[in-house]
């Protein structure tokens, strides 16, 4: 860092005085990490006018509204003098951001993580590991777990934290002690869960989780190494639906997006029956030769499981008030067929059809379906592609529904291989 910058980080300091600040510090991107063990390394490593200008930012560090801090450790905030950082209290913070990826917690910096708990305006939290669960406040709104997390960690600090509105965890694990117990999130209202592969890793914690006020439900899937490495896994609903039920909570939202998993018919179906109030649905999953695409039962005349004795069963009738259908269907371990995809593409579109010619209207007015052939040999040097056409005649009939309402239709048809390469 040059002297110029060091006098426009002050120049700016001084003028937006007594104003709030929104401040973010990172570590530089080339991957040559320091541990800061003291002051002198860390003037060695962020040069004399790097470590000034981080004095000088931490000076000032009381009239923050956000701040996000992503440091390997928090060494650096330890090696203050209190003489700089001579208010340690965040009396306007509502934001904060812990990047930091150490578990531990330097001696000498302790007083700010006493001063983040303290903070009265706080509401909004992400942290990167769970050692410092501790000083997390539970007056918190919305709290974001980005790594692994102990599930006996995560049920200790749910079981205080009875505010929050919005929750992310990120994998965690099943530890073999056990948790807190029955966790009742009254405000909950949107719960986001990031898997690595199955929907089944969080058994015992969704089963103890009561969320009355949950809207919006995302499980997510972030780990891209692994697509095309195992064979997918069949999806068990148990977990969610024991949670949903017991939560007797009107989900407006889904989104499953795994593309690491099966889905089978009959039980996404059971699953989704379950939720007449959904308005928004995003599904993204794995087919197989095994397990194929489930747009033809989706929209199958009777798509529900036999125990129920609807005459007329259709989309519509599972879902009365969607309003935003997504569908994602990938294939890795071999190629998905264009003439497959067309067809699923018609059966929606057909349904589309149905439902509108009879009714005059539909509350589904945002659709999209994808079909991604990924298999490992779409990978070979040499090899082109092209990304076809919807056919004409389905076309047309996509334009006579948008002349009827239909807001948007978007159709990505998997990639062929080109005749002349």
């Amino acid at each position: 860092m040059e002297e110029r910058h060091e006098a426009l980080v002050g120049l700016y300091l001084n003028r937006s005085a007594r104003h709030p600040l929104r401040v973010s510090l990172h570590e530089a991107s080339d991957w040559a990490c320091s541990e800061y063990e003291d002051e002198d390394e860390a003037i060695r490593v962020l040069g004399s006018t790097g470590w000034d200008v981080f004095c000088s930012v931490m000076s000032e560090i009381h009239r923050c509204t956000e701040l996000d801090y992503n440091y390997v450790n928090d060494n650096l905030i330890g090696h203050v003098k209190p003489y700089v950082a001579t208010r340690r209290e965040f009396s306007v913070l509502s934001s904060f951001s812990d990047g930091i990826a150490s578990p531990n917690i330097s001696t000498n910096a302790r007083w700010f993580w006493q001063s983040i708990k303290m903070a009265p305006r706080l509401t909004c939290l992400t942290v990167q590991e769970s050692g410092k669960v501790e000083y997390i406040p539970d007056r918190l709104q919305s709290l974001k777990f980005c790594w692994p997390v102990d599930s006996v960690v995560i049920s200790r600090l749910l079981s205080r934290a009875t505010h929050l509105k919005t929750l992310y965890i990120g994998h965690h694990y099943q530890s073999s002690e056990p948790t807190h117990g029955s966790i009742t999130l009254p405000g909950l209202q949107h719960l986001t869960l990031n898997e690595t592969s199955s929907l089944s890793t969080r058994g015992a914690f969704l089963r103890e989780l009561t969320v009355p006020a949950l809207s919006s439900l995302e499980v997510n899937s972030e780990d891209q190494f692994s697509l095309h490495l195992f064979d997918p896994e069949t999806a068990d609903f148990s977990t969610l639906h024991a949670m949903l039920k017991q939560s007797s909570c009107s989900l407006q939202r889904l989104r499953l997006s795994i593309p690491t998993i099966n889905l089978q018919s009959h039980s996404t179906i059971a699953f989704l029956q379950t939720m007449s109030d959904l308005t928004h649905l995003t599904l993204e999953y794995s087919v197989t030769s095994e397990w194929p695409s489930i747009i033809p039962d989706l929209c199958a005349p009777k798509m529900v499981p036999p125990s129920n004795d609807t005459s007329q069963a259709s989309l519509r009738c599972l879902l009365p008030r969607l309003e935003k259908l997504s569908i994602t269907e990938h294939s890795f371990k071999e190629p998905y067929g264009l003439a497959e995809s067309v067809r699923n593409v018609e059966s929606i579109i057909t349904v589309l059809e149905s439902e509108w010619d009879s009714s005059g209207q539909w509350s589904l007015v945002d659709l999209s379906l994808s079909f991604a052939s990924e298999e490992r040999t779409s990978h070979r040097r040499g090899v082109v592609f092209t990304k076809p056409l919807l056919p004409l005649d389905l076309a047309n009939r996509v334009r006579k529904l948008k002349a009827k309402g239909l807001w948007r239709f978007t159709v990505t048809l998997p990639r062929v291989r080109s005749a002349n390469p």
